[in-house]
């Protein structure tokens, strides 16, 4: 990638707040830009995002997730809507950036909720013991 393009992943606030440490920016982009990319659409209202994956979740879309999810809280969304109904499948990996973003960003007074699961990502969250994932 270009580096006249900044990753959405970048700001030092965000490490700072969120505690990430995945190493730079770059390196995950790296890795994204050399796997096929899933196309996650987004609606935007105010500070409230949806954001819905299609199809497998797997490593590869479970860090796309992460990227869309840094880029949402970088532009100031307090909540975040992962809309799951499209989804066939979600890896453990997958479970985990949801867990993570739901965890800090409930610590910060902030949301992030899966919705309308598929039954198959219904069924995964619920064998995992992760079923507060999900919007009641």
């Amino acid at each position: 990638m270009p580096s006249n393009h900044p990753h959405p992943a970048s700001g030092k606030n965000l490490e700072r707040e969120f505690g990430l440490h995945c190493g730079p920016p770059e390196r995950l982009m790296r890795r994204l830009c050399s796997e096929q990319i899933m196309e996650i659409e987004k609606n935007i209202s105010g500070d409230s995002w949806e954001l819905i994956m299609p199809g497998r979740i797997d490593g590869t879309a479970a860090n796309e997730l992460e990227v869309e999810v840094l880029a949402a809280l970088r532009q100031g969304a307090k909540a975040i809507y992962v809309n799951l109904a499209k989804a066939t499948f979600l890896c453990s990996a997958g479970i985990r950036v949801l867990l993570q973003y739901h965890r800090q960003m409930k610590s910060k007074g902030m949301n992030l909720q899966v919705t309308r699961p598929s039954p198959e990502v219904a069924s995964a969250l619920d064998m995992t013991g992760f079923s507060e994932l999900v919007e009641k």
